[in-house]
């Protein structure tokens, strides 16, 4: 995980590189920096996350866990699709899809993440566990938080340029 996290470090600065490079950029320079950076956000959430796992020596996973990361999983593969057809203002109907696709999986992960907090310190009874486990959980649900910022700069540009 710590190999992806120094790749996408590459990548951003390579990208943020490129546009003070750059004298004209398909969209605004802002939005594609801000975007990048969020993209960089979900990848430090995610290593984050497993960090903790590993430090924290939790040896099994747990189902709410498991649904938050194919909730993340899901947002991912939707604004992957969504900034494949971004250069493509002509034909906004993929955009809107992402966009819509990424908030209702994001609170998919709210609806995930509240009812397991409360179980967790309702029915954990190690309190080091509860830290651990809500740091983790957090972190996660924190990344569909980015992921949905992510669908929200592809909406300012959308309506920017419709």
């Amino acid at each position: 995980m710590k190999a992806i996290e120094h790749e996408a470090d590459r990548c951003l600065h390579e990208t943020i590189g490129d546009l003070h490079r750059t004298f004209v950029t398909p969209l605004d320079r802002n939005e594609i920096s801000t975007i990048c950076k969020r993209l960089d956000d979900i990848i430090d959430l995610v290593e984050g996350a497993a960090m903790r796992t590993f430090h924290y020596e939790i040896r099994a996973t747990r189902a709410p866990l498991l649904a938050l990361l194919t909730v993340l999983e899901k947002q991912v593969v939707a604004l992957r699709e969504g900034l494949a057809v971004l250069h493509d203002m002509r034909h906004p109907e993929p955009l809107r899809e992402c966009i819509v696709k990424v908030h209702t999986l994001e609170n998919e992960a709210d609806d995930i993440l509240r009812p397991t907090i409360g179980s967790l310190f309702r029915d954990e009874q190690d309190p080091r566990m509860i830290l651990k486990w809500k740091e983790i959980y957090e972190h996660v649900e924190k990344a569909t938080d980015r992921c949905e910022d992510v669908a929200d700069h592809i909406e300012n540009i959308l309506l920017e340029y419709s």
